[in-house]
């Protein structure tokens, strides 16, 4: 049954979504006080869908209807209840088991690549009154070391249009690649646990990213007879997962070479 508040491509279904804005609209108009009971889950969610896609016509709905629906104040708050600490995103994984779950309907599966790249940050330690920030973070707690680096992973779709970042985790300069390949293998443990099929892994063919595929069971041998770009790891498929480099980073690299 199809949601009252799913968008797609040049048209949204409205439904009954439509009825209880009205309803909302007309308590404002007899009440006119500031509305004190929760919005029900599918108003939030067909707001949340409508603000993301144009901000115009999402406040163009809102003064429509008596400005019954959250103002933008409002989703913004909304959004911030999503945990964002550092290790592996309950919430991302969460909407990619439920996006597999729709394409099961249709017989379909859902097909991942991953993606793993480091962000150099300012290092800083600071106390806000309660706790300490800025040490590296695996998503077990706080470390010794001040973070330096934000190893970042995320998921893109392969026969959709979406890309969603599923993990990241604060390191410092001497994170070592053997914990590196260890989170990465973690990572597909819980991705293979949505139902999705992860296919390859991309990164930068950067010194610590050769390490960590070493680890994972490549062997990036020079002779191409001894060339093996299939790790240990295996998807829902029972096949490995393919390492690639970067073909953009491999491009700016060979531009040094003209």
């Amino acid at each position: 049954m199809q949601e009252p508040y799913v968008m797609k491509k040049g048209y949204f279904i409205p439904t009954l979504i439509i009825g209880e804005l009205a309803q909302l609209s007309l308590e404002r108009s007899l009440k006119e006080k500031r509305r004190t009971r929760p919005y029900s889950r599918s108003v939030m969610i067909f707001c949340l869908t409508l603000a993301g896609y144009s901000a115009k016509a999402y406040n163009f709905l809102r003064g429509a209807f008596n400005k019954c629906i959250p103002s933008p104040d409002t989703l913004r708050n909304y959004r911030m209840r999503v945990d964002g600490s550092p290790g592996y995103s309950r919430s991302a994984l969460s909407m990619i088991k439920r996006k597999v779950s729709e394409m099961e309907k249709s017989s379909k599966r859902l097909f991942l690549s991953l993606s793993c790249d480091d962000i150099s940050i300012m290092e800083h330690i600071w106390f806000t009154g309660r706790n300490f920030y800025g040490h590296e973070d695996l998503g077990d707690g706080p470390g010794e070391n001040a973070a330096t680096h934000v190893m970042m992973i995320m998921a893109t779709a392969l026969n959709m249009d979406w890309k969603l970042p599923v993990a990241y985790f604060l390191i410092a300069d001497s994170f070592s690649s053997d914990k590196r390949a260890e989170l990465i293998r973690t990572c597909v443990f819980h991705l293979n646990n949505t139902g999705a099929v992860v296919t390859n892994l991309v990164m930068d063919n950067c010194p610590t990213n050769y390490a960590t595929f070493r680890r994972l069971g490549c062997n990036l041998a020079r002779r191409f007879e001894d060339l093996n770009t299939a790790t240990d790891i295996k998807n829902n498929c029972d096949k490995p997962i393919l390492a690639l480099f970067d073909p953009p980073h491999l491009s700016k690299l060979g531009k040094n070479f003209e």
